[in-house]
This record gives C-alpha cells, structure tokens and sequence, in this order.
C-alpha cells in the first residue's frame, strides 16, 4: 500500500468513527482485587490530609503505582517486574506505617496487605482474560494490543508471545506509527490515551477493556474538535463482564488521576538562600533517579528517542521541560563543567586574558549579590531595564559566559560600574567558542549513544552507558516523571547531580 493510499484510509476509518459508522466499545470488567485497592486507596489519601512527610503518605504513592500496574497490565505478574514489586513493598511499608496512624486505619492497611499478597500469585487478571477470549474469537493478525507504557507494552508482547499469539502489540506512544488493522483492544479507560485513539483511529473497530470500578469513562476530544460545527460523536456502546456494582459516574471536577503521583515534601519556610545557592526544581526521573534542576538556567541537554541515530540529542531551555522528555546527564562531571573546559580549549592562547576579564565582572557582581542579596539585585537590575534579572545569581557561574541578550549585558556592566568595552568582547568570544564546543560535545554523545537500545530506554525509562571517552565515567539517559511545583534553595554545585530518589521509582 502506498503511502497516499495510506493516507486516504486513515481519513475513512477516522470518518467512520467520528460519525458512529463503526464500533467503539467500552468493556467494563468485574476484577474485585483492583476495586478494593482503590477503595481502600480513596479512604487512607483522605486520612493523609495532604500531609506528605509521613509513612502513610509513601503506602499511598506506593499503593497508587500498584493500582496503576493493575490498571494497565494484563498479562501474569511473571511478566511484570514493577507490579510484583510494589505489592511487595507495600506489606514492608503497611506495617511500618500503623504504629504511626490512628487505629482505625490499622484495618485498611492490613486488607491492603493482604490484597498485595493476592497480587503476588501469578495469576491472570480478569482484563487479560477477556483479551485472550477476544483475540482468539477474532485472528490474531486482525487486532492490534495497545498499553498505556512502553512496560506494559512489553509485558503483554511477551505474554503474548508464550502463547503463541502473533497479535500486534505497541505503547500509546507509537499510536501514530501502527498499520490498520480490523479491531485494536485498548487496555484502560479511554482518559488512560491520547485523543489520537479515536481522532487518528488505526482500527475500524475500537474496543476499551477495564475494570468496572474506574469511574471516568469519558472519550478525551481534540481541543480543535469543540470548534468544529456540524459533527457527530462517535457511537459508544457499553458492556459490563462479570458480577460487579455498577460505579457510579463523577463529575469531572472531581474524577481522581489514575495515574501514580509523586510525594513532594515542601521546603521548611524559614529556609532562606546562601550566598552560594541558587533556586532549583526537584526533577524525578526514570531509574529512581532524580536532580535538582536550578531554574536560572537556560539549557539542559536532551534527548529524543524518535529521532534517528546522530540527531538525538539536542538543547531544551530550562524553562520548557515538561515530563515525558528524556535527559542526558554525564557521570563524573556535570555537563556545563565538560563544556567550560571544552571551550577554554578552543580559546587557546587568549584563554587566561578572557578568564581575567570574565573573573573581573563575575566577582563585582558576586559582591553585589553578598552585600544586597539576591532579592534587591534582582529588582535593582529590573528597575534598568534588564530583561533576565532573575538570572543574576547564575551569571557568576564561571561557566555562564555572559547574559544572552546584548542589551542585558551592557546593562548589567554599566549597573556594576565597569567600563563595557573592557568586557563584551572577551565574553563574546567565549560565548562564540562555546557554540563551538557544545557541537563538539553533542557529537561525542552521539558517537556514545549510536548503538543504544531506545526502545529499552523508552521501556525501562532510563539508559546507563558506558561511554568511549576517558573524561567521565558513562552516560545517564532518564525520562523526565514529574516536576516539583517548587522552588528551594540548594549548594550551585549540587545541582544537575542525579541521585538517587525511592519515590521516583513508584511514578514508573
């Protein structure tokens, strides 16, 4: 089939569903296990209160990601490493959190323990058993299996395949990428994917299995879809499997994240910063990974999975991370460490000259950051007009070359009292021979990550290579899981340094 025939029977399928000639099912299934642990989920995130910084709060971000596992995966726990792990982390955390709550949880926590060991027997969950039932009713070429991770995509492909199912199976990540196949079988609620499931349809026929006690059932829509005029819905029909009570539906204002969250624990308030620490973000990674990110700076190396090999990595602003993007950090030293040293190289014999007039400037305006604090350099620098005030603290980085905008510059070296001249040009050419070696640096990390698995990184979340060079110790590759929403003030050389963070692994 041509590419253009392709696309013409793209448009048909998407045609039929938004106008309710072809089938999209939602498939509620009884699975009593997974509807307690919600349940009892519901009841100890009440009794929580917010409160992030106690036990319970940890069964409960745990309890949340064994929820989500048995949300999404349903193939044997033999098949799924990350499932049988929290159950078994739960039971260790239950029974150290009751000598801590009151004794009316104490009851909840042991069902729950006892519903995690239940989790434990490789059994098969009731999704997984009505999707084998479904596949083998219909040829497994004609149906096509899609998950909600690349894990669990994994998972069932392996399962699959130990039975001798040649089904298709992919993660909602590579929706776009799939062929069109008679009935494709999605495995969670319809809020679990993206609208593309049944906007960009790769099935003329699209079935939702889940279990009956998840309460938002709604078809997430294109944003452009509530502008359009004169269209139709698509036609849903509803099916319930097994004995179940039916759950109620919620208003949206109120239906809870099905998806696991992290446990943030807010800085104390009388937490001031030093003169040596910038404001930073905990960002949780992949491979229970995490790092403070300073939020002055302006660019953080990344990389993208789906492009091909020697156009992977690339430079995102600091202040365009969004979960889901995938960072590249370097073990024995930081990045922009690598990168300073790097571009001083290629400097040469003007480099001691540069550094003198780069020292200079950094140091008047380190002096003005100790005798006013950050706070009132900030507004003072606002006050001529400077653009990236809040970056100030950050400039005296020795590897911060200079303010990116030429008019910023120029102001911050008349605020300082230093003679312009002295100065532009020397941190011009730094700035310019550090142009040069990031291109140097990004085509070492490419050399590296030529022949790394993406699709393991894409799995697992995170990628640990051995790298050729002799400068540091390896490559770390992490998927970025969530942000925190604040700011603390942390050490400037503790920053960009992954470490390693329990609660990250609960969000995979």
């Amino acid at each position: 089939m041509s590419r253009l025939q392709q696309l013409a029977e793209l448009y048909t399928i998407a045609g039929e569903v938004t106008e309710g000639r072809s089938s999209l099912e939602l498939v509620s299934i009884a699975d009593q296990t997974a509807r307690r642990v919600d349940q009892i989920l519901r009841g100890l995130t009440a009794a929580l209160g917010g409160e992030n910084a106690t036990p319970l709060a940890d069964v409960v971000a745990c309890a949340r990601s064994l929820r989500w596992c048995l949300l999404t995966e349903p193939f044997p726990v033999r098949h799924g490493a990350a499932r049988l792990a929290r159950a078994r982390e739960i039971e260790a955390l239950a029974t150290r959190c009751m000598p801590s709550v009151n004794d009316a949880l104490h009851e909840p926590l042991r069902e729950l323990i006892l519903l995690a060991q239940a989790v434990c027997a490789d059994t098969l969950p009731p999704t997984g058993g009505l999707l084998l039932q479904s596949i083998r009713e219909i040829e497994a070429e004609d149906c096509v299996v899609i998950l909600a991770s690349e894990r669990a995509a994994q998972g069932t492909q392996e399962w699959l395949g130990e039975l001798g199912l040649r089904a298709k199976v992919a993660s909602d990540t590579h929706h776009s990428q799939l062929a069109i196949h008679d009935t494709a079988y999605y495995v969670g609620p319809p809020s679990l994917f993206r609208p593309s499931a049944t906007a960009s349809p790769r099935a003329r026929n699209i079935t939702y299995l889940f279990g009956s006690w998840v309460r938002d059932r709604r078809i997430p829509r294109l944003r452009l879809a509530e502008f359009a005029e004169g269209t139709f819905g698509p036609r849903i029909r509803t099916f319930q499997v097994g004995d179940q009570t039916a759950a109620p539906a919620e208003p949206a204002s109120v239906v809870p994240d099905l998806r696991p969250e992290p446990v943030w624990t807010p800085p104390p308030a009388d937490r001031a910063a030093g003169h040596d620490d910038v404001m930073a973000r905990q960002i949780l990674l992949g491979g229970g990974l995490s790092i403070m990110l300073d939020t002055d700076g302006e660019l953080i190396r990344t990389l993208n999975p789906a492009r091909p090999v020697g156009e992977r990595v690339e430079l995102r602003r600091v202040a365009d991370l969004v979960p889901g993007a995938y960072l590249v950090l370097r073990e024995g030293e930081t990045g922009r460490d690598a990168l300073y040293e790097r571009t001083i190289q290629l400097i040469g014999n003007e480099s001691t000259a540069v550094e003198a007039t780069q020292n200079e400037w950094k140091s008047a305006l380190q002096r003005r950051l100790t005798s006013l604090g950050r706070a009132k350099v900030v507004d003072a620098l606002r006050r001529t007009g400077l653009k990236a005030a809040r970056q100030a603290a950050a400039w005296t980085e020795r590897t911060v070359a200079r303010p990116q905008r030429d008019e910023d510059f120029l102001l911050l070296l008349k605020w300082l009292e230093l003679e312009p001249d002295r100065y532009i040009a020397n941190a011009s050419l730094l700035r310019r021979r550090r142009s040069q070696a990031m291109a140097d640096i990004r085509e070492e990390l490419e050399r590296n990550l030529a022949d790394a698995d993406m699709q393991s990184l894409e799995r697992d979340g995170c990628l640990r290579i051995v790298a050729g060079g002799t400068r540091f110790a390896g490559i770390t590759a992490a998927r970025v899981l969530a942000i925190a929403p604040f700011e603390v003030p942390v050490h400037k050389h503790a920053v960009r340094i992954p470490r390693d963070n329990r609660s990250a692994r609960w969000l995979e």
